[in-house]
């Protein structure tokens, strides 16, 4: 879409903004040129006042535009707000929502879709599929690794030797090297 160049289109945003309320509101367009003519906001660009005409040509075009936007900016703001409320409700994961709205708005085109369009948006709900089961294999790995870390950190504290390498002499690079060592017999 080309950038409008009217006397509307230059007005500052939040006047621009405030004359596409007042013509959703239905106000009148000799209203609309007071308030604009008031501002000095086109007389401070050397451009003429605004007329009922300018209002008019606005109303049709720059108007729709306006309301597009807005619907736009509306949908966004909802689904921003129940994103964050599947969020919460997910455990705070972020990524899980989003890969389960995707997965349901896939599902959507695919029931919609005719046999020849099916194929690729099949494709693309298995990738997602496979790349949440992955995510899952990954947050299991983690665990079971945090669990088998914290049993041989156990192992080793019982150890009394443990606590001799620590407190003994040596660089940081020595003890671990030794501690190291002591895992792997614990280990066994």
């Amino acid at each position: 879409m080309a950038a409008r160049r009217s006397k509307i289109a230059r007005l500052p945003w939040e006047l621009r903004n405030r004359v596409c309320e007042m013509i959703a509101d239905g106000r009148p367009a000799r209203e609309i040129c007071d308030l604009v003519n008031d501002s000095d906001a086109l007389a401070s660009q050397g451009v003429a006042p605004l007329t009922e005409q300018n209002v008019s040509e606005w109303r049709a075009g720059g108007q729709k535009d306006w309301e597009r936007d807005r619907a736009s900016a509306d949908r966004l703001s909802r689904l921003s707000e129940a994103s964050l409320h599947l969020v919460a409700a997910a455990g705070g994961d972020p990524a899980t929502v989003g890969s389960r709205l995707l997965a349901g708005r896939l599902t959507e085109m695919l029931d919609r879709a005719a046999d020849e369009d099916a194929l690729p948006l099949a494709k693309a709900l298995a990738a997602l599929r496979g790349a949440e089961t992955a995510a899952e294999k990954v947050k299991l790995e983690r665990e079971r690794f945090r669990r088998d870390a914290a049993e041989i950190v156990l192992k080793v504290l019982e150890d009394r030797r443990a606590a001799g390498i620590a407190e003994g002499s040596g660089t940081r690079e020595e003890k671990t090297r030794a501690i190291l060592a002591l895992m792997d017999e614990v280990e066994k």
